[in-house]
């Protein structure tokens, strides 16, 4: 049963994926939860596709999180969309061919629009830096907190 809600100033609707085979232990367990049973097509527990409906184009985005979505209150969805599009975005922000990415490099990467990808890179300052330096049109640099700390040494992380 597909859900409707509203996050992020955006319309999405959360359905169950049906079971497919599956790492159990990567599960992401959203508000204390417990972990969903191994696989079985009459569990309500699945992953959830989240699709922006009123996103031009519309976007879709099948994720790693596990829930059941007929039962989960709307705090729970947010949550999980918040957990679902945040591993995305730093997904595509960790891959090693770049030191910095810009905003609209990634969004074209993962293929979601500039302003929601800014928003989720803006909601997370304890995972992306943001550098003092623009690239050479201007834009805004980020980059994964964890990974520019392992590959900067303490001088260049002392003036970006």
């Amino acid at each position: 049963m597909a859900r409707t809600f509203r996050h992020l100033d955006r319309d999405w609707q959360a359905d169950s994926l049906p079971w497919t085979s599956f790492q159990y232990a990567s599960l992401d367990v959203i508000d204390g939860a417990s972990p969903p049973p191994p696989p079985s097509p009459s569990s309500p527990v699945r992953r959830v596709r989240f699709e922006c409906i009123s996103c031009q184009p519309p976007w879709a985005y099948d994720s790693e999180v596990y829930l059941n979505v007929a039962d989960a209150s709307e705090e729970q969805l947010r949550q999980a969309l918040d957990s679902a599009l945040n591993e995305h975005v730093l997904g595509a922000l960790r891959d090693n061919r770049w030191d910095w990415r810009t905003v609209e490099g990634l969004a074209r990467d993962i293929q979601m629009q500039p302003d929601l990808v800014r928003q989720l890179l803006e909601s997370m300052p304890d995972k992306v830096i943001r550098s003092r330096e623009r690239d050479s049109q201007g834009r805004t640099l980020y980059a994964a907190r964890e990974d520019y700390a392992r590959k900067r040494g303490l001088l260049e992380r002392m003036i970006v």
